[in-house]
């Protein structure tokens, strides 16, 4: 009992990664065009991922920046306001074919976020 007491506190004080303050008001509140949001992002988001790696790894930049553009807006409307930085620069060094090095710790960076992110979106529904 004390554990669980214990485990309760800390997730509350823990900070979350997702606001979803914007998904709130975007949706009225409503609970269930809520949960279909987060479980398109949940469906949406690693197949993005994926092709971020895929093309960061065969140096097709131009997939990176597709993709890249096609997560960002899902990202804001998840709240991930920590990642707004990092898909935004990784969008622009694909395109601009610059900074390889900076893009492949930011999609590490992306990839470790995203992976906590979702766990915490799968608690909302």
């Amino acid at each position: 009992m004390i554990i669980e007491i214990l485990y309760v506190c800390i997730m509350e004080n823990e900070e979350k990664l997702c606001d979803l303050t914007f998904l709130r008001s975007f949706t009225a509140n409503d609970l269930t065009r809520m949960n279909r949001y987060i479980g398109m992002f949940l469906d949406n988001a690693p197949k993005l991922l994926q092709q971020i790696e895929n093309g960061r790894i065969a140096g097709d930049w131009q997939t990176v920046k597709i993709a890249a553009h096609s997560l960002k807006p899902q990202l804001n409307y998840m709240g991930i306001k920590k990642l707004q930085d990092v898909i935004t620069n990784i969008e622009f060094f694909a395109g601009a074919g610059t900074n390889f090095d900076q893009i492949h710790s930011l999609s590490q960076t992306l990839q470790t976020v995203c992976a906590e992110a979702m766990i915490e979106l799968k608690t909302y529904l």
